[in-house]
């Protein structure tokens, strides 16, 4: 009779094995989760707050809401463009901006296209630009103003707030590139500012980095393509390039493509609710 032995090795010896085999290159931690997830889990990426990933040769940064924040919008100081840092309330407790809507650089309008927030209309849509639109029930929508001076009332008693942006992105969760022949430059790579909404209703604003050799920019399908991958079942892009910044508790996470904050016409803005 041929007695075999069975040496069982302990998770302590498996371990020290595995890590000289990726100090050698032999294996990578991917593999290593796949193979033993007991001794190599995954990594808990946090879907909510400030997190970068990179993709289509561009740094983006996110920021994806939670349930005891809200989204607001502001124009700051009416009828003066302000830099994005300038832009609060100092009675709420902010974690997240980013710039929004187009704007004259004169300062003669501070956002083009629908501007209503909280019932009180600043500007009517032209339908140039296509209109984002948060309802009080708490999804959002895409749509042009069909020119019946009712449905804009009805849009102004039903809404959070409705603004006017450059092009859809994702609309009814898939790529929607409706409006984006108005803009000669989305076919071209460029600094981005987008704001999407997930299907539980969270918010997922997003800068991309732009003109630069280290982070190239978005074209408008490239901006499709993460606000998708995102998990965003609505998207818009909102004004870009040099005025595109992201501000996260504070502190200005991307790098503007100016060298330096802009003066803008208006923000979308993250609060913690009151009581949370």
């Amino acid at each position: 009779m041929i007695v075999k032995e069975v040496f069982i090795m302990t998770d302590t010896e498996i371990r020290n094995i595995c890590e000289v085999l990726k100090k050698l290159g032999l294996v990578t931690d991917d593999k290593l989760q796949s193979v033993y997830p007991n001794l190599y889990p995954k990594p808990v990426v946090p879907t909510t707050g400030y997190r970068t990933m990179t993709k289509h040769n561009c740094l983006i940064h996110i920021y994806e809401t939670s349930n005891d924040e809200i989204v607001d919008v502001s124009l700051g100081i009416q009828n003066k463009l302000e830099k994005l840092s300038a832009i609060d309330d100092p009675n709420r407790i902010e974690t997240c901006k980013i710039n929004c809507g187009f704007f004259n650089f004169d300062g003669s309008k501070e956002h083009l296209g629908m501007y209503i927030d909280e019932g009180n209309i600043i500007e009517y849509p032209d339908n140039y630009y296509i209109n984002y639109l948060y309802f009080k029930d708490g999804h959002t929508d895409i749509a042009y103003y069909s020119g019946n001076p009712e449905e804009y009332l009805w849009w102004n008693k039903v809404l959070n707030w409705g603004i006017g942006v450059g092009y859809s992105l994702v609309k009814d969760g898939k790529i929607d590139l409706t409006n984006s022949k108005n803009f000669s430059h989305s076919t071209t790579d460029n600094p981005r500012t987008m704001i999407g909404q997930l299907a539980n209703g969270n918010f997922i604003l997003a800068v991309a980095d732009g003109r630069m050799t280290t982070s190239v920019g978005l074209t408008a399908a490239e901006q499709a393509d993460i606000m998708l991958e995102l998990g965003c079942i609505t998207a818009v892009n909102l004004d870009g390039g040099g005025s595109s910044e992201m501000i996260v508790n504070g502190k200005i996470v991307n790098k503007p493509s100016d060298g330096f904050e802009r003066s803008i016409g208006s923000a979308v803005l993250v609060y913690k609710k009151v009581g949370y």
